[in-house]
């Protein structure tokens, strides 16, 4: 894949992390871990994104809405702007 560009008219969603574990804090902590060893190359990801998440206090207690993104902003690097 050296080189490869995934055309525009694919779907932007080439793979997917599922998790799962017997309660939320042992789900959060596999899903960290899991991003932690996952490598991807070759194409942009939000594999930084999703750990910066996973690691907030907001989603660690389940505290957030549909707004989350917006609202901890602040709190996760990968949102600003390069």
């Amino acid at each position: 894949f050296d080189g490869y560009a995934v055309p525009s008219t694919y779907d932007s969603l080439l793979a997917k992390l599922i998790v799962w574990a017997e309660n939320r804090p042992a789900a959060v902590a596999r899903t960290s871990r899991a991003l932690s060893e996952l490598e991807l190359e070759g194409v942009p990801t939000t594999q930084t994104l999703a750990g910066e998440i996973m690691a907030s206090e907001g989603f660690v207690t389940g505290r957030y809405t549909t707004a989350y993104l917006y609202d901890a902003a602040d709190e996760l690097p990968a949102l600003r702007a390069p």
